[in-house]
């Protein structure tokens, strides 16, 4: 799986990715946009940070 956007928000690479989901609230619901198998696939996926 590819995650290409993060809430809307372009994902650039695995760091830029790190630092999005850490910004995100705890208990927070994301919405992941995913390639899989060359198809898109949206994601709702609940936050859980330490």
């Amino acid at each position: 799986d590819i995650v290409t956007h993060i809430n809307n928000e372009p994902v650039y690479n695995a760091i830029d990715f790190d630092k999005k989901v850490k910004s995100l609230k705890n208990n927070s619901l994301a919405n992941l946009l995913v390639y899989r198998n060359t198809n898109p696939v949206y994601l709702a996926i609940k936050i859980l940070n330490d």
